[in-house]
């Protein structure tokens, strides 16, 4: 189902005319990371019984190429894990993303975002669907181009439109259902004066399930804005409402279908809800820490064959210790419910906490050690599991290579 042409980036600068643009530098940053760990229960079972211990080896490269008129960034990364003390977690992640923009004329600006992941369901779906007890192959690749006008110095329209498919590996044991799907957005913003910035943005996706007459619109409108208290504080919030219409259908037969027609028998569950949509958040940079803290109502689709609707907590706190020694503090909680009231099996209530200690060895490596504890709760069967994490890794970061103009 998933397939990238060769060459397919290229057809698009081409297309948007850089190729009659003189390119004024190249780069390239590459980045390895190297990572051990310690898992009483990686699957976050109700009831594991056996540990795990990892390594985990990863390569990163970002690069492209930028001029006055364009800017072409193109990031890969490989992963590769193996476990010992339970089976069925070895697995190797790649990602591909290109992001390209194109100054087409002083008020037109072209982009187009592309991006690929081949994964499994034990990275992808720990804040969607929590499913990670059986380890499931996961593709998916997404195509984004956009549209930016600039109204004035400081107003701008934006539109864009995005198709993401994202494809499970068939197997006895897979529960997760492969989806499409395909979104149009349309964002006013106005930089009302160095200190506010305002937006509204009016928004709709289809979600639909690949092997099932199984389909979800939903459609949003939101306004918000960003504002600079000062050099050091910063607020953001966002306010909106959604309507979502979910029908869910059963596979049959043409034959089948005629026949629940005649009987006039509905062949499909249809539904609908309201919903609003929110966001508030503030940074705040201390003389020697930083604190991040945002709270948000949004949709989620998932591999489950719902869409969830979740109220997510992230907060991020980094305090410097010495001149190379950092510790840095992660929450998150995410409260899952599908907005559909045909099916509750998804609904969960996950929190994670996750300290670390940041030691700066030099400019180029990190030595990382840290913990992390997972809970999860499914509300509607009330099947709980919860475990706990210890790493060790190092990062290193060569020197960016940056090419002579050309």
């Amino acid at each position: 189902m998933l397939a990238i042409k060769p060459g397919s980036g290229l057809l698009l600068l081409l297309s948007l005319g850089i190729n009659q643009v003189q390119a004024s530098e190249w780069y390239v940053e590459p980045s390895a990371n190297v990572r051990t760990e310690f898992d009483d229960n990686i699957r976050l079972l109700p009831n594991n019984t056996a540990d795990a211990y990892g390594f985990i080896a990863g390569l990163t490269a970002n690069s492209g190429i930028r001029s006055e008129v364009y800017n072409v960034g193109i990031k890969t990364g490989v992963d590769v894990y193996e476990y010992w003390g339970q089976s069925n977690l070895d697995r190797q992640n790649f990602n591909f993303g290109l992001n390209s923009e194109y100054l087409w004329t002083e008020k037109h600006r072209l982009g187009l975002e592309i991006d690929y992941v081949r994964d499994t369901s034990l990275t992808s779906e720990l804040l969607t669907t929590g499913n990670l007890g059986n380890q499931v192959g996961r593709q998916s690749l997404t195509v984004a181009p956009n549209w930016t006008y600039a109204l004035s110095a400081a107003q701008s329209l934006k539109a864009g439109y995005s198709h993401q498919d994202v494809s499970y590996d068939k197997n006895s044991t897979n529960y997760l259902s492969s989806y499409l799907i395909d979104s149009v957005d349309l964002t006013y913003s106005h930089q009302w004066n160095p200190a506010w910035q305002y937006f509204a943005t009016l928004g709709a996706y289809r979600y639909d399930l690949v092997d099932a007459p199984t389909t979800i619109d939903n459609f949003s409108a939101n306004v918000g804005a960003d504002y600079l208290y000062s050099e050091t504080l910063s607020f953001n919030f966002m306010v909106g409402a959604r309507e979502t219409e979910s029908q869910f259908g059963f596979a049959i037969t043409p034959e089948q279908q005629a026949l629940y027609n005649f009987l006039n028998i509905p062949s499909a569950t249809k539904s609908s809800s309201l919903g609003s949509l929110f966001s508030v958040g503030m940074k705040k940079q201390f003389e020697v820490a930083n604190l991040n803290l945002s709270y948000a109502r949004n949709t989620s689709p998932t591999g489950g064959g719902v869409v969830l609707e979740t109220d997510s907590f992230n907060g991020n706190y980094e305090h410097k210790l010495t001149e190379q020694l950092r510790a840095q503090l992660r929450t998150e909680i995410s409260l899952n419910s599908s907005t559909s009231s045909a099916t509750s099996t998804y609904n969960r209530d996950y929190y994670g906490v996750e300290p670390k200690l940041i030691w700066n060895f030099n400019r180029q490596a990190d030595v990382v050690l840290g913990y992390r504890y997972r809970t999860q709760n499914y509300t509607a069967t009330n099947v709980s599991a919860s475990g706990n994490t210890f790493y060790l890794y190092v990062n290193y970061a060569w020197d960016k290579i940056l090419g002579n103009p050309f």
